[in-house]
């Protein structure tokens, strides 16, 4: 399977990109437009509040990273 990614500004979208992107995805099944997010999960445990804040403060033991917004789609 082959991917294609695209990286463009909003203002320096031209007619010349359009074609461009249009050419490049013309023989691909799917096609998926939106932003990439990288969402991270955290675990760990609080025993405390902040004190500028009614927020846990949490020690955290764990991290994952992993696809989120349109680069959460599964083929």
């Amino acid at each position: 399977m082959k991917h294609h990614v695209f990286n463009f500004q909003h203002s320096a979208f031209s007619t010349a990109h359009l074609n461009s992107l249009l050419d490049a995805v013309t023989n691909l099944n799917i096609i998926v437009i939106g932003d990439a997010i990288l969402d991270c999960y955290l675990e760990g445990f609080s025993d405390r509040l902040c004190r500028e804040a009614p927020v846990p403060v949490v020690t955290v033991t764990n991290s994952e990273y992993v696809p989120g917004g349109a680069a959460n789609t599964d083929c």
